[in-house]
């Protein structure tokens, strides 16, 4: 079993390094020839030219989870065309990380936050449901997602590739606890996200003013309560 967790991965760390011709910063990580029981936990990917490549063949296993994946110049996490699965594989298990502000570019293709190449094992998932990448919720940066289509070309944050089928991570509500503090409360797939990975998150805050203040919220506690999972955060950058 390999396992990659609690790193700060940025610019070709990780557990293959190559220099790549599409861009100066290369991968975050790059499961290439091999990927067999490999575990990512607890990293922070970012500012990559693409987060996660996972082009090896015979692959099961895969646990991708409660990672921030985000500003990377392409895709968070990419199934590429040289992915398949080994015989009575266990399917991959992405879910619990958040994956936001990826896509960014500058490139001719950009299929999403996640995507899986049209060219791999699941090309046909596009016209047929079934042959889709079957993905478990994760948090995408806003409380659903755009489809990247040929039609409408539609890349950046929030947008997913029409090959996957994933549930997507929410929030209902801001809530003030104290002057400058909140408390949200995130769900997945109904119930409680208790194992959401921590993140920043932004937001559009008001304060009665006619402009409106984007501010930067860090987070600062999690604490797991019986009803709700509250997340407490408070202001620490204005921009």
């Amino acid at each position: 079993m390999i396992q990659i967790t609690n790193n700060e991965i940025s610019e070709q760390i990780g557990l293959y390094i190559l220099t790549v011709p599409e861009g100066p910063s290369g991968y975050g990580i790059f499961l290439n020839n091999s990927a067999v029981n490999v575990t990512v936990n607890k990293n922070h990917i970012a500012y990559n030219h693409l987060g996660i490549s996972i082009d090896a063949n015979n692959s099961t296993g895969i646990v991708i989870t409660q990672n921030t994946i985000t500003d990377n110049v392409l895709e968070g996490i990419r199934f590429n065309a040289g992915y398949d699965l080994a015989e009575n594989p266990v399917q991959p298990l992405v879910t619990d990380n958040a994956i936001y502000r990826n896509a960014r570019g500058p490139s001719m293709m950009i299929l999403g936050e996640l995507s899986a190449n049209p060219e791999g094992i699941y090309g046909g998932g596009l016209l047929n449901p079934s042959e889709r990448l079957q993905l478990d919720a994760n948090w995408y940066g806003k409380n659903d997602y755009t489809t990247w289509d040929y039609d409408t070309a539609v890349v950046g944050y929030g947008t997913m590739c029409p090959r996957i089928n994933t549930t997507y991570i929410v929030f209902k509500g801001i809530n003030s606890t104290s002057p400058g503090n909140y408390s949200i409360t995130f769900y997945k797939n109904g119930e409680i996200a208790s194992n959401l990975t921590s993140f920043d998150l932004y937001a559009t805050l008001n304060r009665g003013q006619t402009v409106k203040l984007k501010l930067h919220l860090m987070l600062l506690t999690v604490s797991d309560y019986s009803d709700s999972m509250q997340v407490t955060i408070f202001p620490s950058t204005i921009q």
